[in-house]
Order: structure tokens, then C-alpha cells, then sequence
């Protein structure tokens, strides 16, 4: 029963986030892909060193 569940979890937070950084993207213009990339990426790699 467990099992399925952190299948299900898994599986739906990984579709989540392809699916929110394709919408993020596609409403981008493309002049300002780069940016957008870069301010979405700079918090998750300063802060990741401190995640539990």
C-alpha cells in the first residue's frame, strides 16, 4: 500500500514540474528565456546546500 503511494508522489511532483517549467516557458518571451532561467535557477542553487 505504501509502496504505490510514494510511486504515485514521485511520479506526480516529477510531472508537476515538467509541466510548470513548460507553461513558465512558453509564456516567456524568447528574448528573456535566459533571464527567467537564470533568476528561477539562482535561488535553488544557493539555497540547496541548506535543505534538509
Amino acid at each position: 500500500m505504501l509502496y504505490p503511494a510514494f510511486f504515485f508522489l514521485g511520479f506526480g511532483l516529477s510531472m508537476w514540474l515538467v509541466v510548470h517549467n513548460t507553461v513558465r516557458q512558453v509564456a516567456t518571451p524568447e528574448e528573456m528565456l535566459g533571464r527567467m532561467n537564470a533568476v528561477i535557477r539562482a535561488p535553488s542553487t544557493v539555497y540547496a546546500p541548506w535543505e534538509p
